[in-house]
C-alpha cells in the first residue's frame, strides 16, 4: 500500500498532497467518507487510482501527473449534499474520459455535457435535478437558470419549485434509464436527448 494512501487506512483513494494543513485534511477526510467513497462504489474501475486534494479553487479533475480531483474548500464549509454528490460523480466521469484519451482540448462543452449524461447512468440524476429548485433564486421563474451546462428550459415545462420530491425522483429515474440505455462514448446531442426525455408528454 502506498504511503500516500489516505491515512494508511486502506481506503481506495490517495492523498495528492501529503503536506496538506490539518484543517484541510480533516475536511478532505470528511468529504471522502461522506461523499467520495460512496460515489466510488459506482465507479469500481477507478478504485485505487484517484488522488484527492482540497484547494481554494476547484472543482477540477486532472490527469497529470496522475488522476486527481481538486475539491473546492468553500463547498465543504457549507455543504449542499446533492450539489457535492452530483459534482463528485461528474468529476469521476471526467477521469474515465481521461483514461480513454478523450475530454481534453477542443470541444470542451460537449465533453462536459457527456460527463453529466454518463453520471446520470451512475445514479446522479436526482442530485443533478435537485440543484435547480434549491439553488435558483430567480423569482418569478424565467427558465434561464443554468446548472452548469443545462438550462431550466431544457428540463422543465413548469417552474421546478412546484414539483414534489416524488415528481423529481420520477424524472430522475427517466434520466437514469435514458443514460443507461445509451451508456456509450459516442457524442450525440445530449441536450436534445435530455429535453426529449423530460419534456415530451409521457
Amino acid at each position: 500500500m502506498s504511503s500516500e494512501q489516505a491515512g494508511g487506512e486502506g481506503k481506495d483513494w490517495f492523498l495528492y498532497n501529503k503536506r496538506m494543513k490539518p484543517p484541510r485534511l480533516a475536511k478532505l477526510r470528511a468529504y471522502a467518507k461522506g461523499y467520495f467513497e460512496p460515489a466510488l462504489e459506482r465507479f469500481p474501475e477507478l478504485k485505487g487510482k484517484v488522488s484527492l486534494t482540497v484547494r481554494k479553487e476547484g472543482w477540477l479533475a486532472e490527469y497529470k501527473p496522475r488522476l486527481h480531483i481538486i475539491i473546492r474548500e468553500s463547498d465543504l464549509d457549507n455543504p449542499l449534499p446533492w450539489r457535492i454528490r452530483y459534482i463528485t460523480a461528474h468529476e469521476l466521469v471526467h477521469l474515465l474520459q481521461f483514461q480513454k484519451g478523450i475530454g481534453m482540448g477542443d470541444r470542451r462543452k460537449v465533453f462536459e455535457l457527456q460527463a453529466d449524461f454518463l453520471a446520470f447512468a451512475r445514479g446522479s440524476a436526482y442530485d443533478f435535478l435537485m440543484r435547480f429548485p434549491t439553488e435558483c433564486t430567480r423569482d418569478p421563474c424565467d427558465h434561464q437558470f443554468k446548472s452548469p451546462y443545462f438550462r431550466c428550459r431544457d428540463l422543465f415545462r413548469e417552474g421546478c419549485k412546484t414539483l414534489s420530491p416524488a415528481q423529481l425522483k420520477a424524472r430522475a429515474e427517466r434520466l437514469q434509464t435514458l443514460a443507461q440505455e445509451d451508456d456509450s462514448w459516442e457524442l450525440p446531442d445530449y441536450r436534445k436527448m435530455v429535453s426529449q426525455c423530460l419534456l415530451d408528454d409521457k
